[in-house]
């Protein structure tokens, strides 16, 4: 029990932070429950603490948004490096076409997120595609509906001080981490994206088969 001054400001053991670090532990246990490994690779199923069904098809309003960015690109004349872009997501099985057939048959939860482009000073890589799974659904997100855990991001701070402690010192870089993460058929549907390469083409529905870092689990 809490009986000094001290103990009774403490940050790190008082009531809420002792219970905000159970939950953040218990969604963990989540996390890494919903993780396995099949064939040498990594499948995930995204856990859900509030019950997607809730969420209205939202492809309209999103649409609309696409179709702002699409100008918005156009008048920077931008719009042939950002399909450049997304058709890399394409090309590397981190985005796939969805069907009219199959809009049909699936009967899951459905929701539509957001992207757009963020600017980089980079000459070759002049600015990247974000996805929005923040994006508000009706009074919630893809996002509010999803664990997070506790964060797993070091310090850089902290991380530059320990290496120069030693005397030698390795670095990687594990290129496109989040996308080695497969995902599953409620996870495609729930994070659908809609985008055309040309003006004069319809409207195409994209779903993610991977785990995108704008998704609160990743």
């Amino acid at each position: 029990p809490k009986r000094c001054c001290r103990c009774l400001q403490c940050s790190e053991c008082k009531d809420s932070a002792l219970i905000h670090s159970r939950r953040e532990q218990d969604e963990l246990d989540l996390l890494k429950q919903s993780i396995k490994l099949e064939n040498e690779e990594l499948i995930v199923s995204y856990p859900f603490i509030k019950n997607p069904e809730c969420f209205p098809n939202n492809r309209g309003s999103v649409l609309a948004m696409a179709k702002k960015q699409e100008e918005r690109l156009e008048k920077k004349g931008m719009l042939n490096k950002y399909n450049e872009e997304l058709m890399k997501y394409i090309n590397r099985g981190i985005l796939v076409p969805i069907s009219e057939e199959e809009i049909k048959e699936y009967s899951g939860p459905v929701n539509y997120i957001s992207h757009h482009a963020v600017e980089k000073p980079s000459p070759t890589t002049p600015f990247r595609i974000v996805t929005n799974s923040s994006l508000k659904n009706g009074i919630r997100s893809l996002n509010d509906c999803l664990p997070k855990g506790p964060n797993s991001l070091n310090s850089m701070f902290d991380i530059c001080v320990r290496f120069r402690a030693y005397e030698t010192g390795l670095v990687f870089d594990l290129t496109k981490a989040y996308n080695s993460l497969k995902t599953g058929l409620p996870e495609k549907h729930l994070r659908r994206l809609v985008w055309r390469f040309s003006p004069d083409d319809p409207w195409q529905d994209f779903g993610f088969v991977v785990v995108a870092f704008g998704d609160r689990p990743a």
